[in-house]
């Protein structure tokens, strides 16, 4: 009977130990798998920081009405900010062929939003329904260039910025974002305080 009894127990030892080297390994192979799941790096901030800066660079342009040369040459800046800025961003990253995609984007998006809009502004405003002063009917076009170029240029900068400004991370690049609450007293005088509560967070 003892002898039934001790065997009994040595293999529920054995038993439960075998099932926890299985979890131990199953845990270890989860760890693993997430551990070896690509992760991506955004930096479509970089990109958008050139898109401002090449705005800002024609809002001055424009703002500079008293000298020509200078309106112009920042207006050509601004262009070729535009063109070129997030281009350099990917390049910089070592992403030359995103680069060149983004250049071909940057270039095509408005011509095609430009000459859409103007097939549009035509077609909602024909040339015989409206005059441009003394120059003869014009019609809806020139408008409908306009903001479909506008419009172009600004799809331009959110696909840059929201699906090419992405790169493979390198091992432990990733940082978890945490977030901790933040309790502080600060004395006030002889007799008061004041309680400050927030959180600090790391990205």
């Amino acid at each position: 009977m003892r002898s039934l009894l001790a065997a009994t127990l040595v293999a529920a030892v054995a038993l439960t130990t075998a099932t926890a080297r299985a979890d131990d390994d199953s845990t270890t192979t989860t760890t693993q798998k997430v551990q070896r799941e690509p992760v991506e790096n955004w930096y479509g901030g970089q990109t958008l920081a050139a898109d401002g800066a090449a705005i800002a660079l024609a809002l001055a342009g424009g703002a500079t009405t008293r000298a020509p040369s200078v309106s112009t040459g920042l207006a050509a800046l601004s262009v070729g900010t535009y063109v070129l800025g997030g281009p350099i961003v990917h390049a910089t990253h070592g992403r030359g062929g995103i680069g060149l995609a983004d250049l071909v984007l940057r270039l095509s998006a408005p011509i095609v939003g430009g000459v859409l809009g103007a097939l549009v502004g035509n077609a909602l405003v024909p040339a015989s329904a409206s005059t441009c002063e003394d120059d003869g009917p014009c019609g809806g076009g020139l408008g409908g260039a306009v903001i479909g170029l506008g419009l172009g240029l600004v799809t331009a900068t959110i696909v840059d910025a929201t699906v090419l400004a992405y790169e493979p991370a390198a091992p432990g690049d990733a940082s978890p974002i945490r977030v901790a609450p933040s309790v502080a007293v600060v004395p006030q005088g002889h007799d008061g305080a004041i309680g400050t509560v927030g959180a600090i967070g790391t990205f």
